[in-house]
């Protein structure tokens, strides 16, 4: 897995007192068109604090042309922003 951490778009689903549960997200590529990834599972989910930044993590899998392939997203609770982590 290639580690990326860049911001990225994410449609997600909040519930009071829960984490954030990620459903799809947009990345911009590098001739600025979009890519949308629809995540089929959430592995595991964790809080982390690095360098005093609270941040949630997930591992994630989707399915792209009937190959599954692991994903991890970052969550940073403070500025509300998504970042993919690795792919």
């Amino acid at each position: 897995m290639k580690v990326y951490m860049q911001q990225v778009e994410v449609i997600a689903w909040f519930k009071l007192d829960e984490f954030p549960v990620p459903i799809r997200i947009r990345i911009t590529n590098d001739d600025k068109s979009y890519s949308v990834i629809n995540l089929d599972k959430i592995l595991d989910k964790r809080i982390d604090n690095t360098a005093g930044n609270k941040m949630i993590n997930y591992k994630c899998q989707t399915i792209d042309e009937d190959i599954l392939k692991p994903l991890e997203l970052r969550y940073e609770v403070s500025t509300r922003r998504w970042f993919l982590y690795k792919m």
